[in-house]
């Protein structure tokens, strides 16, 4: 269940079908699937995560009101964003029979 909420969350941002604005509250929205004891987001999907958060940081035409919500939650976001990145990239470490192999951009 929650994966595939998680799943979903990563997949309406990353295919960028939401529009811009609606972002933020899809992103806010994955603050729970990111500090979960289970990990949902791959370092993948993770690092997709941060990149669309990076554009919204430097989109200077956000609505007013959702650029005070990123601005009252962007620390916690990156956050738990760089916590779950790290904890995926153990879990893929671990389950990985040979050396991990992880897509830095």
């Amino acid at each position: 269940e929650f994966s595939q909420a998680a799943s979903l969350l990563h997949s309406l941002l990353w295919s960028k079908l939401a529009p811009k604005y609606f972002w933020v509250t899809l992103l806010i929205d994955c603050i729970p699937f990111l500090t979960a004891d289970q990990v949902l987001f791959s370092s993948t999907q993770t690092y997709e995560l941060m990149e669309c958060l990076q554009e919204l940081s430097r989109d200077e035409t956000l609505p007013t009101k959702q650029s005070l919500m990123l601005e009252e939650h962007e620390m916690r976001l990156r956050l738990a964003l760089a916590k779950n990145l790290g904890s995926a990239l153990t879990r893929e470490g671990d389950s990985s029979s040979g050396p991990c192999q992880v897509e830095v951009w």
